[in-house]
């Protein structure tokens, strides 16, 4: 399968960005980079270019968020005519000849699931393989590593450019799940991919220690405020899957009230999300 276009969204990237990209580069047939950064790396930049001519580079002049840069690659890869879009963080890549792996696996769960409209797989912390069942259909997906049907992304109206960034990929699933179009899992195969910082702790620094996800106070705004959201637009359609994201946000923002470190500045940024999400304020 040759008809398959990527994008990668950088925000202030380290220079491992280059092994990342060298990772799926040369299976596509072109990679859309967004630039989001607020402190431009041109030297960086100028190496990006250097790397593949493959690579159609997009330096915004203020961060876009994700959604929107999102449906802008998914416009670009429909003009470009391929069928497909790889959808990558910057922090994500394919070891060895995974994502060529990936690419087999696609055409062979186009055949068993023929309104399949996201592609997803693994991630590095379930690297234990015990499936036997080389697909399965799942109610949800990252956008690292995900790659989706472009007539389906234009069917159902793209990605939520209100959410800027968290949820983004929630509510695309959500889309697909009302729709009744297939998401689906290709077990045995994985993504490097890091979900925030982890941090190994517990309460009062010993009881139930273990690995514990961290994310910035602003990014504990966005996931407040795009939660309640996704609560309002789907838990009536979906009200099972709303749920069991509800329970995954509430564990997120335990954590990092109570092991952060940052106590009063998440609960500031809590209050704003929630504050931001009644008053219908999404700039």
């Amino acid at each position: 399968m040759n008809n398959i276009g990527g994008t990668v969204i950088l925000y202030q990237p380290s220079k491992e960005i280059i092994r990342n990209i060298l990772s799926y580069i040369n299976q596509l047939e072109f990679l859309i980079v967004f630039d989001n950064s607020n402190n431009k790396s041109h030297k960086l930049q100028e190496k990006l270019k250097s790397i593949s001519d493959k690579i159609i580079f997009i330096d915004n002049s203020s961060n876009l968020g994700i959604a929107k840069c999102l449906n802008k690659a998914a416009q670009v890869a429909i003009e470009r005519k391929v069928d497909w879009l790889l959808t990558m963080d910057q922090d994500s890549f394919f070891e060895a000849d995974i994502f060529a792996k990936y690419i087999t696996k696609l055409e062979e769960a186009c055949n068993s699931y023929p309104n399949l409209s996201i592609f997803t797989l693994e991630h590095s912390e379930n690297t234990t393989f015990t499936n036997n069942v080389s697909f399965e259909l799942v109610r949800s997906a990252i956008t690292s590593g995900s790659i989706i049907k472009l007539e389906y992304w234009k069917q159902l109206g793209g990605f939520e450019e209100k959410l800027f960034i968290d949820e983004v990929d929630t509510e695309y699933v959500f889309k697909n799940l009302v729709a009744k179009l297939d998401v689906v899992k290709c077990n045995n195969l994985f993504l490097v991919h890091q979900l925030g910082t982890t941090i190994q702790t517990g309460y009062f620094g010993l009881i139930s220690r273990s690995g514990r996800i961290i994310h910035s106070p602003h990014r504990i705004y966005f996931m407040v405020r795009n939660y309640l959201y996704i609560h309002k637009e789907y838990s009536k359609l979906l009200p099972i899957d709303v749920a069991i994201r509800r329970k995954n946000v509430m564990t997120s923002l335990k954590n990092n009230l109570l092991f952060s470190g940052k106590f009063f500045l998440v609960i500031k940024n809590i209050l704003m999300g929630y504050k931001d999400f009644l008053c219908s304020n999404y700039d």
